[in-house]
């Protein structure tokens, strides 16, 4: 390989803009989004919340104040919305996001903290949020003690103390008349909207916090992921929620209502849990709900049901064609209401990438909504990241998507479904300007460990010679359940990787997720069989078919779950073909992971959904990477945050005390100040030089 080219600082991949999505006003006139760019000259962030101009693509700063927090449009115009905290309260504040500065004023006061989940516009001279607040309403006093009581599992974060539980709130504001401009004022709130009705909020799903988008509000009511008092109780295994329908007649007066009946939208066949409940205007309700709450990786069903003519829930099932048996394979993560209520929009992970597919919702009122056929949307290159209607009005059909590449770090597009076609509306420049383009991106399939085939993306170096082999880097993503998504990021970027002179090989291994179900399923008791052995066929297909790929000259780097694979594979035969190693955040010893902050996935995960707690030792044992550290023979770097919940830390030392004792090249690197994920600029930058550093030795002496 030729060594003459000027490699691109690490630090400027880094120090690259990000941008959050984009989220219209529902005048379609503007759209907020933040962006952040870390500097490693100043070594400060600089973030702040931006206006987009629709109309004409521009966009400008509405604010930098780092206290104000959860930018919401009102659904006034250009109106928006946000929060100060300070001291244990929260002030409520309005601008108009078009001309900042010019009408800012603090509409209301809140003696204690909130967060801002949902925003409804009521009628022309009043709106209401949803938020999430303290039980009790005051602030709770701080203590010197900082430990935590538990009546069940905490793997979820779900602790049993009172102090921090928090229950959803409701605060009206309304028109002041007094004023010479449109002008709000918080007119009264209720606290804890849904109490003595037995059923509590549930903003987890499974393992994962959705927070806000367990929620929404439309000017027919409330609906909203909640469990009962016994299902909040229930142990970890037990995950199970439902969809809870509150109808806004309860919320027309400050005193709170005594004789609150919620409306359960029953599903019946499915005990898992409840995510992202959407409701439109007029009353139409569509949520997720996985399968089987004792299968916290089960499939989202998708229902539907029109709660203003209380009528029955019904499931939408998803097919690939008009033959009913081809199920849709994909795994519904989001919906989307369109503004007319006939179609849905939904996200799902599908080959290495995140897209968006639209489904026509029928008129139909038997048991179930058949031979549906989501159509994808358009959109060029990439991942979607987000996904809004371009305004409220009933006659626009039109999308704002939000999408990010490997080779794109931000774009915002206008999407008409109607002739599945798009705009490019903004884009970031900074990729072009670090010289990626798109040529450099290509992906494959090769044959797994048996009859199925496995999708992989290749990244090649932008200065790429057909003449030049370059060594290679294997990545394995972490889960099992994710997969390498062809969209941006500060953390394990492939594209960084390359940039360093190195063929990036990332395959979506067994239990990779935007498949189908019985691949993603099938890492389950093979935690280190298939997916391991999906690698060593990866390897052997790399041989064969990617010449500029220098396999005598490789290193395989892993993180979370990858981490554990490394770990497997570093005491195999098959490690012989790697000149070094980088385990990140690993698992090294299985029964260690009881003290994980999910201990029931990975018990699942290793052994079954059945698995007998009698014998799970001996599962664990199976499994367990530390069996073979005997074995260990290639140059490993590890790396561990020292707050990791998710894989102790102590593992990361055991398996660099392993390596040493058996004499084995090695290296050690722990961040006091991070968890499972390397997210401070600083350390990440550090992370990535010292990995960088590690690969290039091994390869290049």
């Amino acid at each position: 390989m030729s060594n003459d080219h000027q490699k691109p600082d690490t630090s400027r991949f880094l120090a690259a803009p990000r941008r959050s999505g984009a989220t219209p006003n529902p005048a379609g006139t503007h759209a907020l989004f933040s962006l952040s760019a870390y500097s490693f000259d100043t070594h400060r962030n600089n973030s702040g919340v931006y206006v987009l101009d629709l109309g004409s693509g521009g966009s400008h700063l509405l604010s930098q104040d780092t206290k104000s927090t959860g930018h919401v449009w009102t659904g006034f115009g250009s109106d928006v919305l946000w929060q100060k905290q300070f001291a244990g309260t929260t002030e409520l504040w309005i601008d108009d996001a078009a001309a900042p500065g010019k009408r800012t004023y603090r509409a209301g006061l809140i003696d204690c903290l909130i967060s801002t989940q949902k925003i409804v516009r009521l009628t022309d001279d009043a709106f209401a949020i949803v938020a999430l607040g303290p039980k009790t309403g005051v602030a709770t006093p701080s203590t010197y003690s900082t430990a935590t009581e538990c009546s069940f599992l905490p793997g979820q974060g779900l602790i049993a103390d009172s102090s921090t539980e928090r229950v959803l709130w409701y605060l009206r504001f309304d028109v002041d008349a007094s004023q010479p401009e449109l002008h709000f004022t918080l007119s009264w709130h209720i606290m804890d909207i849904i109490r003595d009705t037995g059923v509590t909020f549930a903003p987890y799903s499974g393992i994962v916090m959705m927070g806000p988008t367990n929620l929404d509000v439309s000017p027919s009511g409330l609906v909203f992921a909640g469990r009962t008092r016994n299902q909040f109780e229930q142990e970890q295994r037990n995950w199970t929620s439902d969809a809870f329908f509150l109808p806004i007649s309860y919320l027309q007066s400050p005193k709170p209502q005594t004789n609150v009946v919620l409306r359960k939208l029953t599903t019946e066949k499915y005990s898992g849990t409840v995510t992202l409940p959407i409701i439109t205007a007029s009353g139409f309700v569509a949520f997720l709900k996985n399968g089987d709450r004792a299968k916290m990786t089960s499939k989202n069903h998708i229902f539907y049901v029109n709660v203003s003519k209380n009528s029955t829930t019904k499931e939408i099932i998803l097919h690939t064609g008009p033959i009913v048996e081809e199920l849709w394979p994909l795994n519904p993560e989001k919906l989307t209401w369109s503004n007319d209520e006939k179609n849905i929009f939904i996200s799902a992970a599908d080959t290495g990438r995140q897209r968006v597919f639209q489904l026509s919702i029928p008129n139909y009122e038997g048991s179930a909504i058949e031979k549906n056929i989501p159509t994808p949307l358009n959109f060029g290159f990439g991942s979607t990241s987000n996904i809004c209607n371009y305004s409220s009005s009933p006659s626009d059909k039109r999308m704002l998507v939000s999408k990010t590449g490997f080779v794109d770090s931000s774009t915002f597009l206008t999407v008409h479904p109607s002739t599945n076609t798009f705009n490019i509306l903004s884009t970031l420049t900074d990729c072009e300007e670090l010289g990626l383009n798109r040529d450099q991106i290509s992906e494959c399939w090769f044959q797994g460990d048996g009859d199925y085939q496995v999708h992989s993306w290749i990244i090649k170096p932008s200065f790429f010679q057909e003449t030049e082999k370059y060594p290679l880097a294997l990545l394995i993503h972490g889960g099992p359940l994710s997969s390498w998504q062809d969209n941006w990021s500060t953390r394990w970027n492939p594209v960084l990787f390359a940039e360093e002179g190195y063929i990036v090989v990332c395959p979506d291994v067994t239990g990779s997720v935007g498949y189908n179900e019985e691949f993603k399923e099938a890492s389950i008791r093979e935690i280190g069989g298939r997916p391991y052995k999906d690698i060593e066929k990866c390897f052997g297909y790399i041989e064969q078919h990617i010449k500029c790929a220098d396999t005598s000259n490789a290193v395989a780097l892993g993180g979370s779950y990858g981490g554990y694979l490394i770990y497997w594979l570093a005491g195999q035969p098959f490690a012989r073909n790697f000149k070094a190693l980088v385990a990140h955040a690993g698992m090294f010893n299985a029964a260690a992971l009881y003290a994980s902050d999910v201990p029931e996935i990975w018990k699942v995960l290793f052994g079954g959904y059945d698995s007998d707690p009698s014998q799970i030792v001996k599962v664990f044992e199976k499994w367990d990477p530390a069996q073979f550290a005997h074995r260990w023979q290639t140059p490993i770097l590890i790396t561990h945050g020292a707050l990791d919940k998710r894989a102790p830390p102590t593992m990361g030392l055991a398996a660099f005390t392993s390596a040493r004792m058996k004499g084995v090249e090695s290296k050690f690197l722990s961040f006091p100040d991070e968890g499972h994920f390397v997210l401070k600029p600083e350390n990440s930058l550090q992370w990535h030089r010292v990995v960088i550093d590690w690969m290039n030795k091994h390869t290049r002496k």
